[in-house]
């Protein structure tokens, strides 16, 4: 059994822990998962992947999270449904109920490794590990039936209108249209409600994703540069990946608007590191 199929069946086992101890019905366990579900761990994984992985994977995969969260953020502001009363609330919650943002976000992600990958058993991780976190939602009493349903279909359909519409084109396409769709929804959130962080946090993002496909358009080899196969050159992106997200949350702090700013630099700084990091190598090496 080679190292990806073995790394594959430990993240069903893992998968499979968290549905089973969250149907157990133990709190602590379904905070443990729904935390597993959170945009901030998706946000970091994304990173991980461009960095350490693959830099195509890891566009497209932060790309289409992008979309969906922008989605995802401008349903919750405009049909305002209500979350259970928050007596009842388990752990704490922002924003709107209706789509569950953990169940989109994790039907997404899972969806889109899966196409990507074409691995038959990376879906089905995908599957059980939607269905622990959105369970969670449920047994923390901070979602209805309704809001996880949507989540998963709209993360689910989202995900694969995106990879048959950018799956053959060249590379900066994929964060330059992907960015253009979800930057007039983040944008209308935020207008509409003006102290919602995540509307912030996307409409930075958002507008960094379409910066950064116009610059990636105009990188000769840039699928290439992006594979980055230098160990040095991974490392370097993730350390100069993870500086600009922090750079982006001191920013936050100080206002949303700030934040803005910070998250779109975030988002721009991540997709560019390989290629400007490839490019300062080269000139030393001349």
């Amino acid at each position: 059994m080679d190292k990806h199929r073995l790394l594959e069946f430990a993240l069903l086992v893992g998968a499979s822990l968290e549905l089973i101890t969250c149907i157990s019905g133990s709190i602590d366990y379904c905070r443990a998962v729904t935390y597993l579900g959170d945009e901030a761990i998706y946000m970091l994984v994304g990173i991980l992947i461009y960095a350490l992985l693959s830099g195509v994977l890891g566009v497209r995969l932060v790309s289409g999270l992008a979309l969906v969260s922008s989605i995802v953020v401008a349903l919750k502001v405009f049909v305002g449904l209500p979350r259970p009363p928050m007596e009842t609330w388990l752990v704490e919650a922002s924003g709107p109920a209706f789509p569950s943002g953990h169940a989109a976000l994790s039907a997404a992600f899972w969806a889109m490794v899966a196409l990507y990958t074409r691995s038959v058993l990376l879906a089905v991780v995908g599957v059980v590990h939607t269905a622990a976190v959105s369970l969670s939602r449920l047994v923390l009493h901070v979602h209805y039936p309704r809001d996880v349903v949507g989540g998963i279909v709209i993360g689910t359909v989202m995900s694969i209108a995106a990879y048959k519409l950018l799956v053959k084109r060249d590379i900066a396409w994929v964060p330059l249209l992907l960015g253009v769709v979800g930057l007039p929804l983040a944008v209308a959130a935020l207008v509409a409600s003006p102290t919602y962080r995540a509307a912030a946090r996307l409409t930075g993002i958002d507008a960094g994703l379409i910066a950064a496909g116009l610059i990636l358009a105009r990188i000769k080899r840039v699928e290439e540069i992006l594979e980055a196969p230098s160990l040095m050159i991974k490392i370097a992106s993730l350390v100069l990946s993870l500086a600009s997200l922090a750079v982006a949350m001191m920013l936050e702090k100080i206002g949303l608007m700030t934040g803005v700013v910070g998250f779109s630099f975030f988002a721009l700084a991540t997709a560019l590191s390989k290629p400007l990091l490839t490019k300062l190598a080269s000139s030393k090496l001349e």
